[in-house]
């Protein structure tokens, strides 16, 4: 990916140096998408913000994360200092085992789905904005019962900053830009052909997340 994109670049072929993913979801009846160079403006629900890359040497595209939250309330698992990382070859949410197990005893998602209604928003504080999750994300709910989409790295406990990878449920809710001049992500909330709860794109992103001055979709440079 990152030789093909800079092959483009360098033959001037891009408008800009980086590449955009938005994630299909089963309504949307079409095929997830990477575009390159320009962003797609009808994918983009708000404007999007750009973090810098909290390292540039582990070989993923990371950024710094504050928390983890649920309904906004935190859990304060990164106090230790935490990453989180964007894993578009990845179906599920993963990080460190006692990371994820503490959150999913605070979440509490019954295999039976007896409970699936009250289940909270799963959040995630980056750059000072809250990127939350609805239950239809984060959670798999089958005939069989409600399964979260959290796993487990091989990452053990340590005093180092812990990393997060946030795969399809984060990229489905969110569109992921990757910027390969000002070494930075970006992050703007994701349009669907219709959201889970009937809400409008503008009334899902209002309520999802945690920065009310993000409003109508811009290009931000």
């Amino acid at each position: 990916m990152h030789n093909f994109l800079g092959n483009l670049a360098d033959a001037n072929q891009l408008d800009k140096d980086r590449f955009a993913v938005w994630f299909a979801t089963e309504d949307d009846k079409e095929d997830s998408e990477i575009s390159f160079g320009a962003l797609p403006p009808n994918r983009l629900g708000s404007e999007v913000a750009w973090l810098p890359l909290s390292s540039t040497t582990s070989g993923l595209w990371q950024v710094e994360m504050s928390d983890v939250t649920l309904n906004l309330v935190h859990l304060d698992v990164c106090k230790k200092g935490c990453h989180a990382a964007f894993d578009t070859g990845s179906g599920m949410i993963s990080g460190p085992k006692h990371l994820v197990e503490a959150i999913s005893q605070e979440l509490n998602v019954a295999t039976d789905c007896s409970n699936y209604d009250e289940l909270p928003a799963l959040g995630f504080e980056l750059g000072g904005v809250t990127y939350n999750l609805d239950k239809y994300e984060y959670v798999k709910r089958t005939s069989e019962g409600c399964f979260p989409q959290l796993q487990s790295t091989d990452e053990a406990e340590t005093s180092e900053a812990s990393t997060f990878l946030l795969g399809a449920p984060f990229l489905t809710r969110y569109v992921t830009i990757y910027d390969r001049v000002f070494l930075r992500m970006g992050l703007a909330f994701a349009v669907h052909q219709k959201e889970p709860t009937g809400e409008s794109t503008e009334g899902a992103m209002k309520r999802l997340m945690g920065r009310p001055s993000l409003g109508a979709p811009a290009e931000s440079d």
